[in-house]
């Protein structure tokens, strides 16, 4: 199996990455190598969003039996992220008492 990067176009074997973090500078994607070496992946415009492309490069490990897993870029991330929100209510679906109002 192997992550895609379509900007750079760079194609690394899963087989040789021992894990995948956020970078030194913000909002970067870096990747370990099991040599010990590393290197810088893609960059996001911030953290939140290089935790999501983390989430989404994992869900797409996890069911993809594609040979070539493509990196999301930062379009996608943010579409994701906008999908994901979820609006949370009180489990009764009534207001409690106590937070004003009439």
């Amino acid at each position: 199996m192997f992550l895609y990067n379509k900007k750079k176009g760079y194609m690394v074997n899963v087989d040789m990455i021992k894990d995948i973090f956020l970078g030194r500078e913000s909002g970067t994607l870096a990747i370990g190598f099991k040599n010990g070496a590393a290197t810088k992946l893609i960059a996001y415009s911030s953290e939140v969003e290089a935790l999501e492309a983390i989430n989404m490069i994992a869900e797409r490990m996890s069911t993809s039996t594609r040979v070539v897993i493509c990196i999301p870029d930062e379009e996608e991330v943010r579409i994701h992220l906008r999908s994901g929100k979820q609006i949370y209510h009180h489990a009764t679906g009534k207001k409690t008492k106590g937070h004003g109002g009439s």
